[in-house]
């Protein structure tokens, strides 16, 4: 782009690039995969939304899947055990309704969250999974993001978007019956003679570490 001054001198302008609105999905880092007691509400995934540096973007909708295959398989449906009342939340707060009875096709589970989830340019947005797991639960679950399973509108051009473009897989949630309690003996002090009358003395130290639930 140039401008000309009415004596025909040239000065070049600034150079403008034009981008379209866009946002990348991709598994929550901080939220690992895990093994969790079946038996009441979890939370078996967390995915990030970020925003590009073009424009503030308005999710309008989002499809969650569930794989309950050892191996993930995103590509094919599965009939699901023991789940129910799949929900999404940012931070407490509940966005889109609940689904009492997900379906594990790939096509997914869609959830409305039009006017509740904006995404400012180049920020990020964390959202996670919630899910009812019966005592009957399948022993793997791993939520997912089918192909362009996420909608979503620039706030500036509304221009509508899917993402992504390969489906992305959270975090892997393996059930269990029961959480397990693991002791140990940590070194120990070297050996040494008690004497009669001594009182306090330590004779030997246990250490137990509880997983996947608390124990009592």
């Amino acid at each position: 782009l140039q401008l000309n001054e009415p004596k025909g001198n040239r000065f070049a302008a600034n150079t403008l690039t034009l981008q379209a609105a866009s946002m990348s999905v991709t598994s929550n880092p901080s939220f690992g995969s895990q093994t969790i007691v079946r038996g009441g509400a979890s939370k078996i995934g967390s995915v990030q939304f970020q925003a590009g540096p073009a424009e503030k973007v308005q999710i309008q909708s989002i499809l969650i899947s569930i794989d309950n295959d050892a191996a993930a398989e995103l590509t094919v449906d599965d009939v699901l055990a023991g789940i129910s009342n799949l929900s999404l939340k940012v931070a407490d707060k509940t966005i889109g309704t609940t689904i009492a009875s997900p379906s594990g096709a790939v096509s997914g589970n869609s959830f409305t969250v039009s006017g509740q989830l904006d995404v400012d340019a180049s920020a990020t947005v964390t959202i996670d999974v919630y899910a009812d797991l019966a005592t009957n639960a399948d022993a793997t679950v791993r939520p997912f993001i089918p192909i362009n399973g996420v909608t979503f509108v620039g706030a500036t051009s509304s221009v509508s978007t899917t993402t992504p473009a390969a489906a992305t897989a959270l975090q892997t949630i393996t059930t269990a019956a029961s959480g397990t309690l693991t002791a140990t003996t940590p070194i120990q002090s070297t050996q040494r003679v008690l004497h009669a009358g001594e009182t306090g003395t330590e004779l030997m130290s246990l250490k137990l570490e509880a997983a996947s639930e608390a124990v009592f």
